[in-house]
């Protein structure tokens, strides 16, 4: 039942994000499956997976994309250059958010409202640079609306884990183990400091929701030994 296709859920998660923190959350969506499936199709899955992205990526830089003026190297040492941390675009995000959250910290500025609260305190738009959806919701929608999503998040992975428990002999096994995989890196990605916006990471748990619905109504048994 340890279908090595649900890897294909973790490419789809990278490659939506297409960052450095992208690869952290492939890699924690890949654990979230090691921890359902057999390891040893999970191993040539990952394989599999990373070889394709390889492929992808070198097709890609060969058209044009991910020209940057400086190497991997020279870009860490930008990066663990501490005295120049604080005007990092996340410094500014974080500052100016917290800032706007405690002049509304009940209900927040208002969805989608937080870009001009942003842009007017700066006088630029650099805090549209980050999106993480768990602060975004903080300063938008208040402690209120933070807490709401916290427990959406916490209910979401409570429900499909025990509903993924339950059903390693179904049909629908390998494909809810997939989609709660890539919700789970995603979570890495757009709750913490990713710099896409996640606006699609509700949608995944939407249609989790929807999954774990449907198995636990339509409990159909596998055909596959």
């Amino acid at each position: 039942m340890d279908d090595p296709d649900t890897c294909g859920d973790s490419l789809a998660t990278l490659l939506l994000t297409m960052s450095r923190l992208g690869w952290i959350a492939f890699a924690g969506a890949m654990a979230f499956m090691f921890c359902f499936c057999s390891k040893a199709r999970m191993l040539k899955a990952a394989a599999a997976t990373i070889a394709v992205i390889a492929v992808a990526g070198l097709a890609l830089k060969s058209l044009g994309y991910f020209r940057f003026d400086l190497d991997i190297w020279e870009l860490m040492q930008l990066r663990m250059d501490f005295e120049k941390l604080g005007a990092d675009p996340r410094v500014l995000y974080l500052q100016t958010l917290w800032a706007t959250f405690v002049q509304y910290p009940l209900l927040g500025v208002g969805i989608g409202n937080y870009g001009l609260f942003g842009a007017a305190r700066l006088g630029m738009d650099v805090v549209l640079s980050a999106h993480s959806v768990l602060l975004n919701s903080l300063v938008e929608t208040g402690i209120i609306g933070f807490a709401v999503l916290c427990s959406v998040i916490v209910h979401f992975f409570w429900s499909a884990i025990g509903t993924i428990r339950k059903s390693r002999t179904l049909a629908a096994f390998p494909m809810l183990v997939g989609v709660c995989a890539g919700v789970f890196g995603m979570t890495i990605q757009y709750c913490t400091f990713g710099d896409r916006p996640g606006f699609h990471y509700l949608f995944m748990i939407a249609l989790g929701y929807a999954m774990i619905r449907f198995i636990r109504q339509n409990p159909l048994p596998s055909t596959v030994n």
